[in-house]
């Protein structure tokens, strides 16, 4: 966590939910075994939630997806929601300028420059509005298969695909708000400990780490400057625990600090390591399920501020899988 800077506190267990990626009914069963999981309805009425992004695309039911998600503010209003933005929902966002105080910026300059070799080959969208639009909105419908799978997201809607006009005409308001709300990182404090949540990780640059949250927190438009914004779309360089991040120094006073977890979707795999975690299983892929996690203390262990930093805390993953 950075110095002076206000972050939520919550209290109780807090519940991640992986990539989604369309697959309503797998969220929905997932959201109704959640009661179950952090014991009862009491729990669950106030619970915190996490969305670690890609709500759209691959799967068969974008719409109704966020039809879901945009809902739960209303259906649920004593919880906690939080909705991080994906790699997918960002060039969503990007193709239909649907990004907040950025919505208007003219970001051709991440094409119309030497881009990258990483996007060599593809047929970038070049139809209504791609004159100002970023990279990630050009390959969000390019005049062939797009990189993103998009062309479910486009049937979920009733319009053909690539159609940008079509496709802004058939997205409910509702929707429309949800994306252009969407944060690229959530700072946490809780019970539990500090939390940072975005979508891919962090670049393990220790030098810029600080400067990297603080442009994620505010979504600055320089960093909309980049081609590729690796904290919501990298790989192998966002996989890891930036070292910056690991083991705090024990305060002078005696009093061990929060344990700092860094959780992320994006990659396409469970991953549990330390306190860096990544969720994601199932890419929206119909023989998959998806995903979830919960952090909670128990017992009589309330605080990090205990003996032990681990004295009490659980962590449990659970999955959409149907019950027989």
């Amino acid at each position: 966590m950075l110095r002076g800077v206000t972050t939520p506190r919550v209290r109780g267990p807090i519940c991640f939910i992986g990539d989604v990626h369309g697959c309503t009914d797998k969220l929905k069963r997932l959201w109704d075994k959640l009661p179950g999981v952090v014991g009862g309805m009491e729990a669950f009425e106030k619970l915190n939630i996490v969305f670690l992004g890609d709500y759209c695309d691959k799967g068969p039911d974008t719409r109704g997806t966020l039809d879901f998600v945009s809902s739960l503010e209303q259906n649920f209003p004593e919880q906690n929601h939080f909705f991080l933005a994906g790699n997918h929902d960002f060039a969503f966002s990007c193709f239909l300028g649907l990004l907040g105080q950025h919505s208007q910026l003219d970001l051709s300059p991440t094409w119309r420059q030497k881009y990258a070799s990483r996007v060599k080959g593809e047929k970038l969208y070049d139809g209504p509005g791609y004159e100002k639009m970023h990279l990630q909105g050009l390959r969000y419908a390019t005049s062939s298969r797009s990189i993103f799978n998009s062309e479910s997201t486009f049937e979920s809607y009733g319009v053909p695909y690539g159609d940008r006009v079509a496709l802004l005409e058939a997205i409910p308001e509702e929707h429309k708000k949800f994306f252009n709300n969407l944060q690229w990182i959530l700072e946490m404090k809780s019970n539990v400990g500090d939390i940072i949540a975005v979508h891919a990780g962090l670049e393990n640059d220790s030098d810029k780490i600080a400067t990297q949250i603080e442009s994620l927190r505010n979504r600055e438009s320089h960093y909309l400057m980049k081609p590729f914004i690796e904290p919501l779309c990298g790989r192998a360089n966002v996989e890891r625990m930036p070292q910056q991040l690991m083991a705090p120094v024990l305060k002078k006073r005696g009093v061990l600090p929060p344990p700092l977890f860094l959780i992320s979707g994006h990659h396409g795999f469970i991953r549990i390591d330390g306190r860096r975690i990544i969720l994601d299983s199932c890419a929206g892929r119909a023989d998959k399920d998806m995903s979830a996690l919960v952090l909670k203390r128990e017992g009589n262990s309330k605080s990090h501020h205990a003996l032990s930093n681990e004295q009490g805390l659980a962590i449990q993953v659970f999955s959409s899988r149907l019950s027989f």
